[in-house]
């Protein structure tokens, strides 16, 4: 909990609060003495203790309910409703095992181990009869690190019990956003929000240093002085990273491309503020062009961007698309930056397409093709191995995929 609310706090600092150490030891005694998991009394507090001024008040809201998802407050269960205590259960496997010392969980680890799948559980109990006690190496740190490790991970990925009989379990970070169902969807636009806000949050600590040689770089001077015996002949400093990087984006959103459209754009919404300006272009069977001016960069102006669009749906002619861009770019000249076409590749045209295609990546310095279909299709399918081998094409189809291009576009 100390940890998720000092993420809050920094989240609060980026955006402009002013908030002291003294500020933050009077928030943790109001949390000691209300229900963490009670969204209003918790909100009531942070407001009680960090809030100066009444115009702050709808940033801070705003902050605090994309933080603060109701996933993350778990509802208490029900006193009279009888919950077996799989925490106890894992501790007395130790104690079969011969391990006479227990695990600590916390409340949310408790609260995961409760959730897991049947099968997990039984692999962690063959896991703690495989440590017998060591008289020389004691085995529980790893042991324990091992289930916590467990634990981290179906917390993060929000993993899913999926439809039908059977347990089977749908892990949405790295799912295939087609093979979602509609129940899934706003769970996986919270996993976005995640994903997105330790993005943006990595971004803006790197875009914190100093612009002048002021502070002395330690790890790159030692590293720079090795061949010296250690003695600091040469000093590195600081410097201020590289600005906001620039983007151009061309989404497919035909048919065929609509669902992961959608959370492209999503994604690209939720990361906005880490980036200096975006080109966005829908196309179908032409292109178009959107003036994200007209929208705030939010998840809830993207059902009115759908609405807005004349290409949402259609069929796609990725060479007619890619000629307009060209004629547009060639009186934009600072469109020439980093370019991403997102498109499964299925055109009419194809030919064509590829010398349309050639043209671009000689006028960009960095143009990546993100496609839903998966890298093993490509060298079965003539059209895709082609498209291949003129630009660099990248899976996309899933969160993890996302997350993983726009955090190279933010390092």
């Amino acid at each position: 909990m100390l940890k998720n609310v000092l993420f809050f706090v920094d989240l609060l600092r980026m955006q402009g609060f002013s908030i002291s150490t003294g500020e933050i030891e009077d928030l943790l005694k109001a949390l000691a003495m209300v229900n963490p998991q009670n969204k209003s009394e918790l909100k009531a507090v942070f407001q009680a203790t960090l809030l100066k001024s009444s115009g702050l008040k709808d940033s801070f809201s705003e902050i605090f309910d994309f933080y603060f998802t109701d996933d993350f407050l778990r509802p208490v269960p029900h006193p009279g409703v009888k919950r077996v205590d799989k925490a106890h259960r894992v501790n007395q496997a130790l104690k079969q095992a011969g391990i006479y010392r227990e695990i600590e969980f916390s409340t949310r680890e408790k609260e995961v181990l409760n959730s897991l799948p049947p099968e997990v559980l039984q692999k962690l109990y063959e896991k703690i009869k495989q440590f017998y006690p060591n008289q020389i190496v004691d085995s529980f740190p790893l042991l324990e690190k091992t289930i916590r490790g467990v634990l981290k991970y179906y917390q993060e990925r929000m993993v899913l019990p999926e439809a039908g009989v059977g347990g089977r379990r749908k892990d949405l970070f790295t799912a295939n956003l087609k093979d979602l169902s509609e129940r899934d969807y706003e769970r996986v636009e919270k996993l976005i929000k995640r994903y997105a806000g330790r993005l943006n949050a990595r971004a803006s600590r790197r875009l914190k240093e100093t612009r002048r040689k002021k502070y002395l770089n330690l790890r790159k001077t030692i590293r720079a002085n090795l061949s010296h015996g250690g003695v600091l002949f040469r000093l590195k400093y600081r410097e201020k990273k590289k600005n906001k990087p620039q983007i151009t984006l061309l989404v497919d959103v035909s048919a065929s491309m609509a669902i992961y459209a959608k959370f492209a754009l999503s994604f690209l919404f939720a990361v906005a503020r880490s980036l200096k300006k975006i080109e966005l272009y829908l196309f179908a069977e032409d292109l178009e062009a959107l003036p994200l001016k007209n929208y705030n960069k939010s998840l809830l102006d993207l059902k009115r961007l759908i609405e807005d669009s004349q290409q949402w749906g259609r069929g796609t002619n990725l060479n007619q698309a890619l000629k307009s861009y060209l004629n547009i770019a060639k009186t934009r000249r600072s469109l020439r930056r980093t370019l991403l076409i997102f498109s499964d590749g299925k055109t009419v045209q194809f030919a064509e397409t590829l010398g349309e295609l050639k043209k671009i990546c000689s006028q960009y310095r960095d143009v990546k093709f993100l496609n839903p279909v998966p890298a093993k299709k490509w060298q079965e399918d003539t059209l895709l191995k082609k498209l291949a081998q003129e630009v660099s094409m990248i899976e996309t189809n899933s969160v993890e995929h996302l997350q993983a291009v726009f955090s190279k576009i933010l390092s």
